[in-house]
């Protein structure tokens, strides 16, 4: 089971990941952003409620699973807050800050996987992506028998906007996927 502490205690020790989010990959950050990206740190973990839930599945002779996890909503209030407040870095660093955190659930989920079945992750299928429609996040959903604070809608979004429903697909070998690849 992904703890919840670690997920926050590596998203706190992963500014580095949030400067570049936030677009700073060849320059620093001014001080300020980097005061305010402390702060935001300091303060982000009573916004999360963490909730995920996996299927490991066998198709066609090929390896799956169907992931679906949130932080809930309560990050997307205060984002809307300092949006409302004119305090639009803010929003944009407490943005970063959940999208470091969803990718942090979303690596406990892949470790407890090949923990627990010895697979690894060789592709991630996201919905609207060629390869799978959107309305595939209906189909994970419903495949979830304990998530209790995720809703998709009749255009197949989920809510709370910080979710996010994956089909990885699975191999005894070695892992071809790092979270590093994702950051262009």
């Amino acid at each position: 089971m992904i703890k919840r502490s670690e997920v926050i205690e590596n998203v706190k020790e992963n500014s580095s990941t949030v400067i570049k989010f936030l677009g700073f990959i060849k320059k620093s950050p001014p001080p300020i952003v980097v005061r305010k990206i402390k702060e935001e740190l300091e303060k982000f973990e009573e916004y999360i409620e963490m909730e995920y839930e996996y299927k490991v599945f066998e198709e066609d002779g090929d390896m799956y699973a169907d992931i679906l996890y949130t932080i809930g909503n309560k990050l997307e209030k205060v984002i809307q807050k300092y949006v409302d407040n004119g305090e639009g870095m803010r929003a944009m660093i407490m943005d970063k800050i959940g999208v470091v955190t969803l990718d942090e659930i979303k690596e406990g989920i892949e470790n407890e996987i090949y923990s627990k079945y010895g697979y690894s992750v060789t592709s991630e299928g996201y919905p609207g992506s060629p390869r799978y429609p959107l309305s595939i996040q209906k189909e994970i959903l419903d495949k979830m028998e304990n998530i209790k604070n995720i809703e998709v809608n009749e255009y197949f979004q989920l809510n709370p906007v910080k979710s996010v429903a994956l089909r990885l697909s699975l191999s005894k070998k070695k892992s071809s996927i790092t979270p590093a690849e994702n950051v262009k």
